[in-house]
């Protein structure tokens, strides 16, 4: 199990809120779970 909380921001708002941080707790799910294979382009996409 594996819990972000976003203070603050309403359920589909994290993302504009924060994000850095919600792209950061995204990766680091991802990888907890062994699906990054490619780390740099996985975070070039995320932050564009």
């Amino acid at each position: 199990t594996y819990v972000k909380i976003f203070d603050k921001s309403p359920h589909v708002g994290h993302f504009r809120k924060y994000p850095k941080e919600y792209t950061h707790e995204i990766y680091t799910f991802l990888n907890m779970l062994k699906m990054v294979k490619n780390e740099e382009k996985l975070r070039a996409r995320l932050q564009n």
